[in-house]
């Protein structure tokens, strides 16, 4: 009889997690320092969470079927990232468009270009974006989505201190959209 090869790391992963959590309804809900080691080696093996380097970390949000209900869109629209790469004096530097602003609220809405950050400046800027929607929302019911487009990008932009992005090309397109969703909406009413 043949001898058995060693398991795979995914077949020792395998027979030490548990799979029995609640993604939705209780794992989205808190914040990721209360992930438990458990979790965080299912998102691993599960391919959401890939390890980055120290200090780093990326989920991937995977969606069966590739169909949202529309309060899952609803929770990931309001903040939108957009990976760029930037050329600089001595080479080129990775970061991030951050646009904002969309929704499915109404006739639904194309999140706008706020500002391009370095990677290290990601956090921040988005910490600082929901700092002035806590300061400058109108009541608590004021969703963040409904805050972005009734300030605009480039009020916000201006308290962030940093200059307002013009649409870029992809954007553009995007935003030539926006009719088309005010129509579709207006013919069925």
């Amino acid at each position: 009889m043949p001898a058995q090869p060693e398991p795979t790391q995914v077949e020792r992963d395998k027979l030490t997690i548990d799979p029995d959590f609640d993604f939705k309804n209780d794992i989205a809900c808190r914040d990721l320092a209360d992930t438990t080691p458990n979790e965080m080696a299912m998102f691993k093996w599960t391919g959401i969470y890939p390890q980055l380097q120290k200090g780093s970390f990326m989920m991937r949000i995977r969606i069966p079927g590739g169909l949202l209900t529309a309060d899952q869109l609803g929770r990931i629209a309001d903040i939108g990232l957009r990976g760029r790469r930037t050329t600089t004096d001595t080479g080129s530097e990775e970061g991030f468009e951050i646009c904002i602003g969309g929704g499915l609220d109404g006739p639904g809405h194309i999140a706008r270009p706020v500002c391009e950050v370095a990677t290290a400046g990601l956090a921040p800027a988005v910490r600082r974006i929901l700092e002035i929607y806590l300061e400058g929302r109108r009541d608590d019911a004021e969703t963040f989505g409904t805050f972005a487009r009734r300030v605009g990008t480039e009020a916000i932009s201006a308290r962030l201190g940093v200059p307002a992005v013009r649409g870029t090309a992809a954007n553009q397109t995007n935003l030539k959209l926006q009719p088309v969703f005010d129509e579709a909406v207006a013919w069925e009413s």
